[in-house]
C-alpha cells in the first residue's frame, strides 16, 4: 500500500499536461482508438516497476531512497518548460516513446526499487496516468481551454520538486 498512493500521485502530478497525453489525444483525433493508449501506458509502468524491482537488491537503502528523491525533481523540471502546441504524430512508436521519456516511469521505478513492490508501484502509476488521460479523452473541448494547464503544471512541478528535495536530503542524512 506503500507504492500505490505516492506512485498514484506523483504519477498524476508529473504527467499533467505532459507529453503522453497529447499523444494518447493525437491518436484519438487521427482515430486509433482509445484502448492503444492505455494499453501502452500499462505497459510502460509494468517495464518500469519490474526493473526497479531488479536493480533493488544491488542498491543499499540509503540509495534507493536518493533514487526516489531524485526522480520526484526530474519528474518536477520539465514541469517548468513551457509546453509547446505542436500537433504530434498519432504513431504508436512515438507515444511509447514520449511515455518512456515523461518522468512517471522513472517515478514508478524507484518507487519499485524502494519499496520492493513493483505491482503496488505500477498500479499506482498506471491509475496516476489515467487519471489524468481520461478527463482529456472524454471531452469534448480542450481542457486547455477550460482550465489553466500552465498555472497547474508550474504549481505541480513545485510540489514535486519540494517533496523530492526533502527525500533526497532524508536520504542523504542532511535533514
Amino acid at each position: 500500500m506503500e507504492a500505490i498512493v505516492p506512485a498514484f500521485v506523483a504519477v498524476f502530478l508529473s504527467e499533467f499536461g505532459g507529453v503522453g497525453q497529447r499523444g494518447a489525444l493525437a491518436m484519438r483525433a487521427h482515430g486509433k482508438g482509445l484502448l492503444l493508449p492505455f494499453l501502452l501506458l500499462a505497459l510502460t509502468m509494468a517495464v518500469a516497476a519490474t526493473g526497479g524491482f531488479f536493480v533493488a537488491p544491488v542498491m543499499p537503502i540509503q540509495a534507493r531512497g536518493l533514487l526516489v528523491g531524485l526522480a520526484l525533481i526530474s519528474a518536477a523540471i520539465p514541469l517548468f518548460i513551457p509546453s509547446h502546441r505542436k500537433p504530434a504524430s498519432p504513431s504508436k512508436m512515438r507515444f511509447g516513446m514520449a511515455l518512456l521519456g515523461a518522468g512517471g516511469p522513472f517515478v514508478v521505478f524507484a518507487l519499485a526499487a524502494r519499496t520492493g513492490m513493483p505491482h503496488f508501484a505500477a498500479l499506482g502509476g498506471l491509475l496516476g496516468g489515467v487519471a489524468v488521460m481520461l478527463p482529456h479523452l472524454l471531452s469534448e473541448t480542450p481542457l486547455r481551454q477550460v482550465i489553466p494547464i500552465g498555472m497547474i503544471r508550474r504549481a505541480s512541478g513545485g510540489v514535486l520538486l519540494v517533496f523530492g528535495l526533502i527525500v533526497a536530503l532524508d536520504a542523504l542524512g542532511l535533514i
